[in-house]
């Protein structure tokens, strides 16, 4: 099973950012270098970790949240990303993209990957089309113009 996701991993990174990386599967998480346990940025690289997806794609993290007293703690804090990314038509095919997903394509075996220098959240899968699996493609969640942001310690869409 760990071969096939590595597997998947070094495909999803070629099709996305041209890098291999860490997976986020059941059990396991990610976390940026540049994370910073004191920042509360909305950048979620910079201020969330034990960056994670289960098999229904709800992404989970702890991102930082500064109380009333200036104090900087992790919260657990979660987004079901169907709401925000579907396998849209793109050329011949379909691949995963910010937005709705088409009529009857769905996606299957959501993940989430970290970058091999360690600075970008890929979230991805493949795209099925009445049974004819596609892919792997992503996109970056951290992505300051489009991704994810930390909203005082919950993720949110930007």
């Amino acid at each position: 099973m760990m071969n096939r996701k590595a597997a998947v991993v070094a495909m999803l990174a070629a099709f996305t950012v041209g890098a291999t990386g860490p997976l986020a599967q059941a059990g396991t998480s990610v976390t940026t270098n540049s994370y910073s346990a004191a920042s509360t940025s909305e950048d979620i690289r910079a201020s969330c970790k034990e960056v994670s997806v289960d098999s229904q794609a709800t992404l989970s993290a702890k991102c930082n949240k500064e109380d009333n007293n200036g104090r900087v703690s992790a919260v657990s804090t979660t987004i079901y990303m169907p709401n925000h990314v579907g396998c849209q038509a793109s050329g011949r095919g379909y691949r995963v993209k910010w937005g709705a997903a088409s009529a009857n394509i769905t996606l299957v075996d959501p993940l989430v990957l970290l970058t091999s220098t360690g600075s970008s959240y890929i979230f991805g899968g493949y795209c099925d089309a009445n049974g004819e699996k596609m892919g792997p493609s992503g996109e970056d969640i951290g992505d300051t113009t489009d991704g994810l942001k930390n909203d005082s310690g919950s993720l949110a869409k930007r």
